[in-house]
C-alpha cells in the first residue's frame, strides 16, 4: 500500500465512529506567494463530505513565523464538526531599569529614554498584526490574551490539559538551556465551550509557547533585559459537546496527516540556507564595524592623553598586538566574572 493508501487508511478508522464521514480524500494545500508560480505546499487527508479551505500566506502582518503561515480549515457541512490551523503570536520587551543604587544621571536617563523609545517604535510597527510589546510569559496569561481573541463572546475556559507530546517536542527542542539566557515553555490543551448556533460546542486549543529572557546586565547604572516570546500557530477542533470527548481526539488526527509536498519543502530549505547565511555575513560585519569604532575610541583618549610635545607613541591597537599593557607591563589575568547559571523556569501548570 502506498503512503498516500496508509493515510487514507489511518484517517478512515479515525473517524469512522463521526457522523456524516464515509472517507477521506487528499486535499493540496496551494503557495501562491513564496514562488514565481503557484505550487503544491502541503497535503492533508480530510473527510470527503466536509468543506475544505486552505493557503500558504508570505504577504502576511507579523505573526510567529517570519516567513510564511499555514491558514488550514476543515469542517462538516452543518459546520459543527471541525479544524482549523491559525497564526500564532510574537511578544517582545526591552526592559531597563536603574541599578539599584545608582543616582540618575545625563548618561543613564538617555539610556532609559532610548529603550522606551525602542519599545514604542516597536508597538507602532507590530499594530495591527499577530505580534506585540509586552512579556507574557505564562500559560495563563497568554490564553487570556490571545487564546480567547477571536472566540464567541461567551466561550469558558473549563481546564487546560497538559500535552505530553507537545512537551516532549520543547523540550527536545530547548535541551537544558543556554548560558545567560532563561528558557521556559509549555504545551497545553485548552478545553473551551461555547453555544455555536444554538447547540453546545466543546473545542480543543492546541497551545505551544516558548520564552527566552536575557538573564539581566548592569550596563553602567542601567540594568537591562529582553523577553521574547513565541506563541506557535494554533490549532483548533470542535465538536458538539454531547459527543465531544469521543470525537474531538479522532478529528486532531487530521493534523497528524498534514505533510509538506518534497519540492516545495526542499525550495523552503535552500531559502533558510541562504538566509541563514546572509545572517551570518551581516553579523560578521557588524561585529568588524564595532571592533574598529572601539578601537579608534581608545586611540583617541590616548592620544588626547599625551603631553604637549609627546608623540610617535603606539596607538591602542598596537599596543595590545605587543602582548603588553599601556604602561609596559605584562597583563595581568582578567577577573572572574559571575555569569548566571543555566536554568529552565518551570512550566506551567494546569489551571481551573
Amino acid at each position: 500500500m502506498s503512503l498516500s493508501g496508509v493515510h487514507k487508511f489511518l484517517f478512515c478508522v479515525a473517524v469512522l465512529a463521526a457522523p456524516k464521514i464515509a472517507a477521506a480524500e487528499r486535499f493540496e494545500i496551494i503557495d501562491s506567494e513564496g514562488f514565481t508560480r503557484p505550487v503544491v505546499a502541503k497535503f492533508a487527508e480530510v473527510p470527503k463530505d466536509w468543506r475544505t479551505s486552505g493557503r500558504i500566506v508570505w504577504d502576511k502582518p507579523c505573526s510567529s513565523n517570519e516567513y510564511f503561515e499555514t491558514i488550514f480549515l476543515t469542517q462538516s457541512p452543518d459546520g459543527l464538526v471541525g479544524a482549523r490551523i491559525m497564526p500564532g503570536y510574537q511578544f517582545l520587551e526591552d526592559k531597563t531599569a536603574l541599578t539599584p543604587g545608582t543616582v540618575p544621571d545625563q548618561v543613564t536617563q538617555l539610556m532609559l529614554a532610548q529603550a522606551q523609545a525602542f519599545n514604542r517604535e516597536m508597538a507602532s510597527k507590530f499594530r495591527g498584526s499577530n505580534c506585540a510589546v509586552g512579556t507574557l510569559a505564562d500559560t495563563e496569561t497568554i490564553v487570556r490574551n490571545v487564546g480567547l481573541r477571536n472566540r464567541p463572546a461567551d466561550t469558558r475556559v473549563i481546564a487546560a490539559h497538559r500535552d505530553d507530546a507537545g512537551l516532549e517536542v520543547l523540550r527536545a527542542s530547548f535541551g537544558t538551556g543556554i548560558d545567560g539566557v532563561y528558557i521556559s515553555y509549555d504545551a497545553r490543551i485548552i478545553e473551551m465551550q461555547y453555544d455555536r448556533g444554538g447547540v453546545p460546542t466543546t473545542e480543543w486549543l492546541y497551545l505551544s509557547w516558548y520564552n527566552f529572557t536575557q538573564a539581566p546586565m548592569d550596563m553602567g547604572g542601567v540594568t537591562a533585559s529582553t523577553s521574547h516570546t513565541i506563541v506557535e500557530p494554533f490549532r483548533l477542533v470542535w465538536a458538539p459537546t454531547a459527543n465531544a470527548r469521543d470525537m474531538l481526539p479522532k478529528v486532531a488526527r487530521i493534523f497528524d496527516t498534514i505533510y509538506s509536498a518534497p519540492d516545495w519543502q526542499e525550495q523552503i530549505d535552500a531559502l533558510y540556507r541562504r538566509e541563514g547565511e546572509a545572517r551570518r555575513r551581516a553579523q560578521v560585519e557588524r561585529d568588524a564595524a564595532s571592533d574598529r569604532r572601539v578601537r579608534q575610541f581608545i586611540d583617541q583618549i590616548i592620544w588626547e592623553g599625551q603631553s604637549p610635545g609627546e608623540g610617535g607613541g603606539s596607538t591602542a591597537s598596537e599596543t595590545a598586538s605587543s602582548g603588553t599593557d599601556t604602561d609596559g607591563r605584562e597583563p595581568g589575568p582578567l577577573e572572574d566574572r559571575e555569569r548566571p547559571s543555566n536554568g529552565e523556569e518551570p512550566s506551567g501548570e494546569d489551571r481551573n
